[in-house]
């Protein structure tokens, strides 16, 4: 086959020849390139299964640890004062209504793990005077540990810089025996 083609290129014409190893030259660019993008995306993710595994063999590490303070964290805590979905609700929406804040409020969401469920609720304002804000945000501070603010996003109003808007997204942890 090799003198097949050996024999077909150089019966061919220059120009034809000089065509024909520049539409090799390519193709071999193609699949190297193709080749080279493979080999980077194969990299990265070496990269980032090597990372995570070396995350998880740290908190394997430290499982000892982690479950001693768990252990000593839970023993201070009281299951009477922790909140399900539904109480976790009422309470943001009083502590909003005490503070003059009118959020638009998701369902909360569960996720239960062995004895704790995690509840967690979206808030939405926009229009929200700042004084508003910070009373609604300390009087949410006043119930940590039992709820807790786990991500804020605040953003100015257009041209009214009294007024702000944003996202709150709230916590609570549920004790059952």
């Amino acid at each position: 086959m090799i003198r097949s083609l050996r024999a077909f290129f150089l019966s061919r014409e220059l120009r034809e020849k000089l065509m024909l190893i520049v539409l090799l030259g390519v193709a071999v660019a193609m699949w190297a390139t193709a080749y080279a993008s493979r080999a980077g995306r194969f990299m990265r993710q070496v990269n980032t299964t090597t990372a995570t595994l070396k995350t998880q063999d740290s908190w394997l590490n430290r499982r000892v640890e982690i479950e001693a303070a768990t252990k000593a964290a839970t023993a201070q805590m009281d299951p009477a004062k922790t909140l399900d979905a539904t109480a976790l609700s009422v309470l943001v929406n009083q502590l909003a209504n005490d503070s003059g804040v009118r959020p638009n409020a998701s369902s909360p969401t569960t996720t239960s793990i062995g004895q704790f469920s995690m509840h967690k609720q979206q808030l939405v304002f926009n229009n929200l005077e700042w004084r508003a804000f910070t009373s609604f945000y300390l009087k949410l501070q006043e119930r940590a540990p039992y709820v807790t603010i786990t991500s804020l996003s605040l953003k100015g109003m257009g041209g009214n810089s009294a007024l702000i808007g944003g996202s709150l997204e709230v916590a609570s942890f549920e004790m059952r025996h």
